[in-house]
């Protein structure tokens, strides 16, 4: 946690921006595709996940109420992943997501560990506020 001080907060999605069809596409659908081409398979993405605990102390919803993250075996049960094929898939321009999800605690989640897996690729500053 290189960036982190003990009151630092990480600001996490909440489920109205999700709603948002824009958000979705730029700050979920869009990440978490060219994430997924550094990923060496769909079940990687559940082991990666694992990142998000070591932060648990840190996040925090945009209001300022505690966010503790979900078990991800319950939130992602198939541990071969196979929803997040579904989830890639691109509609007929390959620009936008055939099909938005209301899965928003996977969202959350996905977008949570796009962001902290490039923790290094970024300064400090554009990474603890998340999306606005």
């Amino acid at each position: 946690m290189t960036y982190l001080k003990g009151d630092d907060r990480i600001i996490v999605c909440s489920n109205y921006q999700f709603v948002d069809t824009e958000f979705y596409q730029e700050n979920v659908w869009n990440i978490a595709r060219l994430t997924h081409e550094l990923m060496p398979s769909r079940a990687a993405w559940l082991t990666g996940m694992t990142i998000i605990y070591d932060y648990a102390h840190h996040l925090y919803f945009r209001d300022g109420s505690k966010y503790w993250p979900s078990d991800i075996g319950k939130i992602f049960p198939d541990p071969q992943n196979r929803w997040f094929s579904d989830f890639l898939k691109a509609d007929e321009t390959g620009e936008a997501p055939l099909s938005y999800t209301k899965y928003y605690e996977r969202l959350r989640m996905i977008e949570l560990y796009c962001r902290l897996r490039h923790i290094k690729e970024l300064p400090a500053s554009e990474h603890w506020e998340g999306a606005a």
